[in-house]
């Protein structure tokens, strides 16, 4: 995974990229200076992502935008991996060793053995 820093977004600027995006979605969730989030991280890297499969990493930290991303996502804890079909959440997790599971459901939604 890359350390680059991407422009903040917001809950709605998330959710029409989600909603339009026409391909399979892997979203990595992670929180500041957060250990478990560097591992989740690492175990996604250490993955072949189905080909046309497409990987989102959000930090999120205390600001507003933050709060509305949690919020729009239901998040309960950090990390979380989300799996997106189409516009619609097929699967999460927040435990790296499901994320094979995850990626296997996105190769069904559309994702090509990569």
């Amino acid at each position: 995974m890359a350390d680059e820093k991407a422009d903040k977004v917001d809950g709605e600027e998330l959710e029409r990229f989600l909603r339009n995006v026409p391909h399979p979605v892997l979203l990595g969730v992670f929180g500041e200076n957060c250990p478990p989030c560097q591992e989740m991280g690492e175990e996604i890297a250490r993955r072949a992502l189905p080909e046309g499969m497409a990987f989102a990493g959000v930090t999120l930290g205390n600001g507003p935008e933050d709060s509305e991303i949690a919020d729009l996502l239901a998040l309960e804890e950090f990390p979380t991996v989300i799996a997106f079909c189409r516009g619609e959440e097929v699967g999460r997790t927040s435990e790296p060793s499901e994320l094979d599971a995850l990626l296997d459901g996105l190769r069904r939604c559309g994702g090509k053995e990569g």
